[in-house]
């Protein structure tokens, strides 16, 4: 297992650069536009979205400035008394802000509780509302959204639908209900204006491909934002995460130990959709169950995740606490289909070459080859072969060797970093490294899954699961899921 890199000052320093210069970078675009528009209600959301972005920032600014200060005016203790206040009082500011703010910034606020090394326990479990949970939005709201879409009321849709939510997320939030014809369903309805504030998010965060050639020489800041967008706003559409759910149910409605439930489609609309309710235990309660429970558990999201890159060509790209329902014996129902990218066979095969020669053939100059050809590296860049494949080691440590590994949260929390703070520990690499647009949304395995298999502490053979699933091995299965989904496999190719 590499080793943990530090959360040091210098890079506290470079967030909070970055951080201030695109709030300046935000006020000023507002500003042009206000005075050029004629058409200021056009600008309403990303206006609205950015002045509470950059108040939030300033409000976060203001009090690690009372940190710093603390630490020249009074006594070592206090200062560190008063910095834990301090990150304690930022942590829950974000959350709040961002949870009511919603769509693609509540998103960003999910990825930072993805870093949760060497925090407090009150700041990390504040972060991870951001995982599970937000503000639901009023009944009044919700049956408005159904008068505009049916016609009528909720009450008039369905036999029974409880006003109260089940669960409330980024883009919508769920109820439960009974149909006239005694099916138990969930219904999710998307939170009003979410499309507006979603394109207006991203609008803002475009100003940052101002930023880019400045500390990222290889990196298509255009592409990857114009990839983002295009999921971020198919996610809006609930006409199309049904189609995404269907075909997800369709492969797995076999399977032995994964779950997905069928979309009513009847009942579903581009803002409301319907399907099976499935009841089954949280992530929070899986966390009190026993190791051999979450170890099952965790091989079978690890499963789900590379078949269905594998087999099926999609990715479902919103891995996180909320999205999974567990039921003991490594079953495990899968929700949120709104995120989802689809892969063509020229896609697939640059992936496999990576691991092909990074795993199999350990060859150094083909593995940087791979790596160029994919688009995750400038081509000829003055980088050290060397030093690339150490910037990489975190990312294939986890399947480098054929053994039981434990995924820890120290090592979660460690790719989290190298993924977005790398340049502090390998300046050069990441000056000329790029996130192809075409796989943009797989970032979310080395954020969101790795996260989850570090809270859960999981320890499997990832290697001989994996390599179950590389198209060039299709290894024997070495697990008992392993059996059961082998036989399922035979079992769709007759």
């Amino acid at each position: 297992m590499p080793k943990i890199a530090k959360w040091n000052l210098s890079i506290k320093f470079f967030v909070f650069g970055l951080l201030g210069i695109f709030g300046f970078l935000i006020v000023r675009k507002f500003i042009i536009d206000i005075c050029k528009s004629k058409r200021f209600k056009s600008k309403k959301f990303q206006i609205m979205r950015g002045k509470d972005s950059f108040l939030l920032l300033i409000r976060s600014f203001a009090r690690t400035t009372i940190v710093f200060a603390s630490k020249i005016f009074v006594g070592k203790a206090r200062s560190k008394e008063i910095e834990q206040e301090i990150l304690i009082r930022n942590t829950e500011d974000v959350v709040a802000t961002l949870g009511n703010m919603k769509g693609a910034l509540m998103k960003l606020g999910q990825l930072a509780s993805f870093i949760d090394d060497g925090l407090p326990d009150s700041v990390r479990d504040t972060l991870k509302q951001l995982q599970t949970q937000a503000p639901p939005m009023s009944y009044a709201l919700v049956e408005q959204i159904f008068l505009d879409q049916f016609g009528k009321p909720p009450q008039k849709v369905f036999k029974k639908f409880d006003k109260i939510p089940v669960a409330a997320a980024s883009i919508g939030q769920v109820h439960r209900a009974i149909t006239f014809d005694n099916i138990d369903v969930a219904v999710k309805v998307q939170y009003p204006n979410i499309a507006a504030t979603i394109e207006a998010d991203l609008a803002n965060i475009d100003l940052t491909t101002m930023l880019a050639p400045l500390l990222w020489k290889g990196l298509d800041l255009k592409g990857l934002v114009d990839e983002l967008k295009i999921r971020l706003l198919e996610e809006v559409d609930y006409s199309n995460e049904a189609k995404n759910q269907q075909m997800f149910y369709e492969f797995y409605k076999k399977h032995p130990f994964i779950r997905i439930p069928k979309v009513l489609f009847e009942y579903s609309t581009p803002n409301i959709l319907v399907s099976e309710f499935i009841d089954g235990s949280s992530f929070d309660e899986l966390l009190t169950w026993s190791a051999q429970e979450r170890n099952m558990a965790a091989e079978t999201i690890y499963r789900f995740s590379f078949r269905s890159i594998y087999r099926l060509k999609a990715f479902n790209g919103d891995p996180h606490p909320g999205n999974y329902l567990f039921h003991g014996n490594g079953k495990v129902t899968f929700l949120d289909f709104g995120l989802v990218k689809l892969f063509g066979d020229s896609d697939l095969k640059l992936l496999t070459d990576i691991w092909k020669y990074a795993l199999f053939e350990h060859n150094a100059e083909r593995l940087r080859i791979a790596v160029e050809d994919a688009g995750f590296l400038m081509k000829n860049a003055p980088v050290e072969t060397e030093e690339l494949l150490e910037f990489m080691d975190v990312f294939v440590a986890l399947v480098a060797k054929d053994e039981v590994l434990e995924v820890t949260s120290e090592y979660a929390s460690e790719i989290a970093r190298r993924v977005l703070f790398g340049r502090a520990s390998h300046k050069e690499v990441v000056k000329y490294a790029n996130i192809p647009p075409a796989y943009a949304i797989l970032q979310r395995i080395n954020l969101g899954l790795i996260a989850l298999l570090g809270s859960l502490n999981a320890s499997c053979n990832w290697r001989s699961i994996s390599e179950e699933m590389w198209p060039e091995v299709n290894g024997d299965p070495k697990t008992a899921l392993g059996e059961l989904e082998h036989s399922w496999l035979a079992s769709i190719s007759n």
